[in-house]
């Protein structure tokens, strides 16, 4: 039988979701000899094969090519990882799910909140960087909280919703596995954002005899239009070239992702009641 959650205000839950968020990312490389900057061993790994890997065909194409890239790199990291944190969180907090009676979407919320606090220090990372090779900083600073919302409202609603599935389809971790490592390749991380169908036969590996140019065609929308594609666009667009995205785009972007957020959290919120009985 579900155990019956205490209502809490909006303090308590706001204090609750900061300390187990905290608590977590104390937590995680606690004994480990480096601690916390193992964080930066994937995210700093990836960026550096890909630079020395892509740099020499396309590193030309695009104006400061290492700021473009490491940015993409740190953004794929934060959604990747916290998306994949939300996705398990049923399995992972198992034990206080069936002992503590609070409710369980607070859950959720401390799981972006303990990666976003990763995610802060590749920030602080990338704008040293941006400012030792003379980007303008302004417009860009100005531009991080609008940033930071619409990536954790994508990221906590997508989680969530695929997290609310987790206990009753196993599946569903090793599938998003699999989406995940497409989805990289699909979208503008190392390459440009703009990707029209010749440049997809080489980029996706798709010889052109077999595959007719409507499918490409179909791929590079694909690249363009995906969310995480124009988060990326307009992020790099206001903190390395200056110009952020206009108001009305901003406002809708921001309603999209408000959007995906509240779907997920329903759905997570809707479902946490029966992940008693899938245990």
């Amino acid at each position: 039988m579900e155990v019956i959650q205490r209502q809490f205000t909006l303090r308590q839950a706001v204090r609750v979701v900061l300390s187990l968020g905290w608590s977590d990312f104390s937590l995680k490389y606690r004994g480990s000899f480096l601690g916390y900057f193992w964080s930066f061993s994937v995210p700093i790994t990836r960026f550096l094969v890909i630079f020395f890997v892509f740099q020499p065909f396309i590193g030309s194409d695009i104006h400061e090519y290492r700021l473009y890239l490491f940015l993409g790199v740190i953004l794929w990291e934060y959604f990747s990882v916290a998306t994949s944190a939300c996705l398990a969180l049923p399995g992972d907090k198992s034990f206080i799910i069936r002992n503590v009676c609070f409710p369980r979407i607070l859950l959720l919320l401390s799981i972006g909140w303990c990666h976003f606090l990763i995610f802060l220090t590749y920030t602080l990372i990338f704008l040293l960087l941006a400012a030792l090779s003379g980007t303008p900083l302004l417009q860009g600073v100005l531009y991080l909280p609008v940033l930071f919302l619409q990536m954790m409202c994508l990221t906590v609603g997508i989680g969530g919703g695929l997290g609310a599935f987790s206990l009753r389809y196993k599946d569903i971790q090793h599938l998003w596995d699999v989406l995940l490592t497409i989805l990289f390749w699909m979208t503008p991380i190392m390459y440009p954002y703009l990707v029209e169908a010749p440049t997809a036969h080489e980029l996706l590996f798709l010889p052109s005899k077999l595959f007719p140019l409507s499918i490409h065609s179909f791929l590079a929308a694909f690249v363009r239009f995906q969310p995480l594609s124009i988060l990326l666009y307009d992020a790099r667009r206001a903190l390395i070239y200056g110009a952020a995205p206009s108001l009305l785009h901003i406002i809708g972007f921001s309603l999209f992702c408000l959007m995906i957020a509240i779907l997920g959290i329903g759905l997570f919120r809707r479902r946490s009641r029966f992940f008693l009985e899938e245990y």
